[in-house]
This record gives C-alpha cells, sequence and structure tokens, in this order.
C-alpha cells in the first residue's frame, strides 16, 4: 500500500525469519550491526516507485520455493533476489555519486 515504514519493518522480520529458519538465528545480529549502509539503498531505492511491488514479488518466490522444499528454485529465487539489490546499488551510485566514498584500498565504493 506504499506504506514505507511498515514495508521496511517486514522486510526486516522476512529476513530475519529466513536466518532462523536456516537455523542461524544469530547471524541476525551482525547483520543488524552492519545493516546501516544497506538500510540507505533501501531508502534511496524508493526513488524507483516498482521497488516495492518488485521486491515484494521476489520474496514470494522465495518463500514459495522454501514451503515447496524446493533449495535449486530458492537459490535461483535469492540470487534474483540479491541482483535486484546489487542493480540497485548500481543506479544509485550512478544517480547520487555524492552519497559515496571510494576505498583507496580496494576501489570499492561504499556509502
Amino acid at each position: 500500500a506504499g506504506d514505507h515504514r511498515r514495508f521496511f519493518a517486514a522486510d526486516d522480520r522476512f529476513h530475519e525469519t529466513l536466518i532462523s529458519i536456516a537455523g542461524q538465528p544469530t547471524v541476525w545480529k551482525t547483520i543488524e550491526d552492519a545493516k546501516a549502509h544497506i538500510d540507505r539503498v533501501r531508502h534511496l531505492s524508493l526513488e524507483d516507485p516498482d521497488w516495492l511491488r518488485r521486491i515484494f514479488t521476489e520474496h514470494i518466490a522465495i518463500t514459495d520455493a522454501i514451503a515447496s522444499h524446493d533449495a535449486v528454485e530458492a537459490v535461483a529465487a535469492m540470487q534474483a533476489h540479491l541482483h535486484t539489490v546489487f542493480a540497485a546499488i548500481d543506479n544509485i551510485a550512478q544517480a547520487h555519486p555524492h552519497f559515496l566514498k571510494k576505498d583507496r584500498r580496494t576501489e570499492a565504493l561504499a556509502f
């Protein structure tokens, strides 16, 4: 419904649940510690009006694959989801280069 705050809260619960299902519930704490950069990308991604719909659709594909115990499809759905996130980072880097800094040691971009 376009409620970004509720979407982000549900998105966090979704990922935390996946980590728990994978038997790694303590990993969520590590992710939370590093999530500030990811959250910036999530908020900046809202400039794309189809972003929430696309992410929601990808979450459904991941959930359906897990529910049907289809590991191959779950991996494919997760890879597609990560591709979307990485593409968003690339788009944001192009649209807002002033939000990024380059690590001189690795030449990688960081928020």
